[in-house]
């Protein structure tokens, strides 16, 4: 029941939080249809139709579509319902904190009170795909707050703690997060937040803080991220890498054989193709139905779906987003990220080339409604 909440919430709550403070605010109303709603809806539908007439040979899946271009119009309306773009990412990251907390009291509850328990149906019940992993001899539960599998939390947690170090300059709520994260026994996740919170560290000259802490906090981690590699590539966990590659492979050679067209978003003829490639005829045998799946690795999907082109368009629109400044640093997180989670096209990432957008539309509005 909560195991998909977050995205499933996500795209009515940005409608009511939109039509409300636009009320609230009394914007005139014009202005936002205009700059935050038609142009980028414009932009994105040109787009979609370039692409519909390069691959309407490979099937049509018109929902896929209009789904996205709804996603344009609300997150356009959100996004113009407030004075500045940073004030309204920071309502998410409100949320964001709350998934933090939550993620802590799941790790604490589940693996040391009478709650806890593989088979338990209180757990089963609140986080019905649950996942584990052993250390010490212990079978713990992987917290992932409202999340289908922790790796995704992941993710997001990793862009929480780039907000409240490098944007707000929250040492304690970064650290927090970045406690949390261990309680997800995600590789990329602790890897990725190890390196933030010790560069954002770095770059505020805390030298005499970063060398020993560093040190006893690296030599604990070295072992319980080894752990974890080894179960990746040798051990319970092999099917998982095996996905990974299997995946990244697929994509690689989709975009070789469409470099400039794509194949479309018909996931019907991806799944056809795949049959047809020898390395995934054995992987069949590997893994069950490794067909009847998407493709994990959405950055490289997104190029094998619309083709370079546009790939490096909306990769592009990503770096100018209007929300982040360290621009570099968000850009080369998001690309760590989405190689390995389906999450290009999500409500929340597509927040970001949006942002670019509605600014791009008309950088005068944005500056005097950030200035108000």
């Amino acid at each position: 029941m909560f195991g998909l909440s977050f995205n499933s919430v996500l795209l009515p709550l940005l409608i009511v939080i939109g039509v409300l403070n636009l009320n609230y605010q009394n914007k005139l109303k014009g202005q936002i249809i205009k700059y935050y709603l038609l142009f980028p809806c414009v932009i994105v539908t040109i787009v979609f139709t370039i692409n519909i007439l390069l691959t309407f040979q490979n099937g049509l899946n018109l929902g896929f579509y209009m789904k996205m271009l709804m996603r344009v119009c609300i997150i356009g309306l959100f996004l113009g319902s407030f004075d500045s773009l940073k004030t309204s990412f920071a309502l998410l990251v409100k949320c964001l904190w709350f998934f933090v907390v939550v993620s802590i009291l799941q790790f604490f509850i589940v693996n040391f009170t009478f709650v806890g328990g593989l088979n338990n149906t209180i757990v089963n019940l609140v986080v019905p795909h649950t996942h584990w992993f052993t250390f010490g001899g212990k079978l713990l539960f992987r917290a992932q707050s409202f999340f289908w599998e922790p790796g995704a939390w992941a993710v997001f947690l990793n862009f929480y703690i780039l907000f409240e170090l490098y944007e707000n300059n929250n040492k304690r709520k970064g650290v927090i997060a970045g406690f949390t994260m261990l309680f997800t026994y995600s590789t990329y996740g602790i890897v990725m937040a190890l390196g933030l919170i010790t560069l954002y560290f770095i770059r505020k000259k805390y030298i005499i803080f970063i060398v020993p802490i560093g040190l006893v906090v690296g030599g604990a981690l070295w072992g319980f991220l080894w752990n974890n590699l080894e179960e990746k590539f040798t051990g319970e966990k092999v099917e998982s890498s095996m996905l990974r590659t299997y995946d990244f492979i697929m994509a690689f050679n989709l975009i070789k054989e469409n470099p400039l067209s794509g194949i479309g978003a018909n996931n019907e003829y991806y799944i056809s193709w795949q049959e047809t490639q020898e390395l995934s005829k054995i992987s069949n045998f590997l893994v069950t139905n490794i067909w009847d799946r998407g493709n994990s690795n959405s950055f490289l999907m997104f190029f094998a779906r619309f083709g370079i082109p546009i790939g490096l368009l909306y990769i592009y629109c990503f770096y100018k987003q209007n929300i982040f400044k360290r621009k570099f640093l968000f850009l080369f997180l998001f690309l760590i990220s989405m190689l390995s989670q389906p999450l290009l096209l999500t409500t929340f990432f597509m927040l970001f080339p949006i942002s670019y957008l509605v600014s791009f539309s008309n950088k005068r509005i944005i500056l005097e409604l950030t200035n108000e």
